[in-house]
This record gives structure tokens, C-alpha cells and sequence, in this order.
């Protein structure tokens, strides 16, 4: 609730009050448009926000737009409103719009942390990634700052400063789970696996039931040549995550797709995949030299992988592909062998 009219307040101010205290927003904003005066301004920015905030709970974003335009007609520098315009043009996927809002939230108050992280994230969404790394290296001291800033340096394809941000963030902040997520990527990427599996170790921690964790961390167990621990990696979604069950008996393949599975199997295939490149390329961008990565099979390990290997839909669930293309990963490229042993892209 706004609080009372101040002694000596001008009449529409007090009259505003008494209409806000009865729930009729439209009413009181109406007629402080029609008396402006900085007193009236400023009440008119605490109704706008108050109304977008319930409209918001309501789950009416439409109507939460509506009362934030109209505040901003009025006072179109206002950091608050700039900074929940902004965000919920970017919950709609317009990040040219709300790079335009935050930035005059920033430029209202240039010291809020909140706000440099959010525009930022904007920046990224708007494919201005340089920009937002250039942006946010001041902010040193910032774990969110820094998680987003290694986020810009991934997709700019600095997996060397994103590594060194995103560890600067898992620093200031042990259990930012995105942070320790991503420092694990962009290891992988750089071809740092003991560091990778380190990062991954604290993500699952943090985060035991996240799925993209355990098939990230299990790509990096592969790399490693540890395969019961990948195999195991590779089963936690399923028993972690609802809506991916864990298969039960024995894989019934038709004795063709037998046939088939069994000369993939002997030809290596499986393992010409796995590089020891950096960031393991995947088969389409794999060089055709190299040594394969050691996977001994114990028995019954690559039967137990395709039994399990509906990474997708893992992978979908834990948004790893959202922000950070996991398809040059041992995971991604195990997420494209069906249970019939068949390359599904």
C-alpha cells in the first residue's frame, strides 16, 4: 500500500490517496494526469507500479504492460518502471525493447547491481554479445555480473575469458549453481577435463536433481576414460527427473536392428566419435585424425548406454541447449544413437 497523503499535500494528491485507499488505481491516476505537479508525479509512478505489480500476480501481463506504459508516459525516465518494462518485454522476446528500457534504468541510477546484470542478459538476448562483456567487466566484484559476462564470452567463442569469469563468479558466489554449470562447459570446451569434472562435481551438489548436470558431467566422465561413473552420470536423470522413466528388462530390438547394433559396435564407430579434440567436436565437425578417447566396455556397459540414451529429452529438460550448444559434447552425441542403435541426426 502507498502511504497516507502528507500534511499540506496538494488537493489531488490528498484526493488520489482516498481514491487508491478505495482500490480504484484508474480513477486516482486520471485525475493526477490531469494535475501534474512533482508530488502528483511521483504518486503517479507508485500507482503504476503497485497496479503492474497485482496485475502481474494475476498472471494478466497484458493489463501489468498497460499500467507500466501509462506510468512512463508520464515519467519516462523512471528507473523502476524502465526496469519491469524492460523485463517483461524480454519474458515476451523482444530484447531490443527492453535493452532500450534497461538502459534508461541504468542510466537513472548507474550504481544498481540489479539492473547492470538484467541489461546485460538483454544485450545477450539481442545478439549483442561484445557489448555486454564489454559491460559487464567492471563489475567484478558481481557474481551475477560475471556469470552473465562468461555467458557473452561463450557465445563470442572466448571459452578461455568465459572460463575466468564464471570461475570469478562461483568465487564470490560457492553456490551459484548457473555459474559452476557453465565453468564446467567452457572447460569442456577448452579441453580442461580434470577441472570440468571439478566444476560438475559442485553443480550436482548444488543441484542434485538437474538433469543437464548429471549428462554434462557424464560427458566429461567419458572424456576421462571413466565409463562406470559415466554410465552411472548417464542413468541420474532418469531416476532424478520426473517424466523420464527408467527402462526396465531387457532391450527388445527386432534381430535386424541386433544385426545392425552389433556391427556398429564392431566397426568402433561408437568410439571414432569420441576426440580427443577440444571441447570434443562432434562427428560432423571431428577431425579424421587422432587418437579415440580409451571407453573400455565392461560387460554389459554399451548395451546399459542406448538403453538410456534418450538424451533429448534430458537434455531439453535441463536447457542445455538453450544457451550453451552442447552438441559437440560425448553427451550430445550420445543423445543421437537411438535404442536400435540407429544415428538419429
Amino acid at each position: 500500500m502507498t502511504s497516507p497523503a502528507p500534511p499540506f499535500a496538494e488537493p489531488a494528491v490528498v484526493r488520489a490517496h482516498a481514491l487508491l485507499a478505495e482500490g480504484r488505481e484508474a480513477e486516482a491516476l486520471a485525475l493526477l494526469e490531469r494535475h501534474p505537479s512533482p508530488a502528483a508525479d511521483a504518486l503517479h509512478c507508485q500507482i503504476a507500479t503497485r497496479a503492474a505489480t497485482a496485475a502481474v500476480q494475476y498472471h494478466d501481463v497484458a493489463a501489468a504492460c498497460a499500467w507500466l506504459d501509462r506510468g512512463l508516459a508520464r515519467a519516462p525516465g523512471d528507473a523502476t518502471l524502465n526496469f519491469f518494462r524492460g523485463n517483461l518485454h524480454l519474458d515476451a522476446g523482444r530484447p531490443a525493447e527492453a535493452v532500450a528500457c534497461l538502459q534508461r534504468s541504468v542510466a537513472a541510477e548507474p550504481g544498481r547491481e540489479e539492473f547492470v546484470c538484467h541489461l546485460g542478459r538483454a544485450l545477450i538476448a539481442a545478439g549483442r554479445a561484445a557489448e555486454a562483456a564489454a559491460f559487464l567487466a567492471p563489475w567484478s566484484g558481481s557474481a551475477r555480473a560475471q556469470a552473465a559476462r562468461g555467458t557473452a564470452c561463450a557465445q563470442l567463442g572466448d571459452w578461455t575469458a568465459a572460463a575466468e569469469a564464471l570461475a570469478n563468479a562461483s568465487r564470490l558466489q560457492p553456490d551459484h549453481f548457473e555459474a559452476w554449470h557453465h565453468l564446467g562447459l567452457a572447460r569442456q570446451r577448452l579441453g580442461e577435463w580434470p577441472a570440468s569434472l571439478v566444476a560438475f562435481n559442485r553443480a550436482v551438489a548444488l543441484r542434485p536433481t538437474d538433469p543437464a548436470a548429471h549428462v554434462a558431467r557424464g560427458a566429461t566422465l567419458v572424456a576421462l576414460g571413466q565409463p562406470a561413473a559415466a554410465a552411472a552420470a548417464f542413468e541420474q536423470p532418469c531416476v532424478s527427473t520426473p517424466g523420464i522413466r527408467k527402462p526396465s528388462g531387457p532391450c527388445k530390438r527386432p534381430a535386424a536392428s541386433r544385426r545392425h547394433h552389433k556391427a556398429v559396435k564392431d566397426s568402433g564407430a561408437a568410439d571414432a566419435v569420441l576426440r580427443t579434440a577440444p571441447g570434443l567436436l562432434c562427428s560432423r565437425q571431428a577431425p579424421r585424425s587422432g587418437p579415440p578417447i580409451p571407453f573400455p566396455r565392461p560387460a554389459g556397459a554399451a548395451h546399459h548406454l542406448h538403453r538410456h540414451s534418450r538424451m533429448n529429452r534430458i537434455l531439453s529438460l535441463g536447457g542445455l541447449a538453450a544457451s550453451w550448444c552442447c552438441c559437440s559434447s560425448p553427451a550430445c552425441i550420445l543423445s543421437r544413437i537411438t535404442c536400435d542403435g540407429k544415428r538419429t541426426g
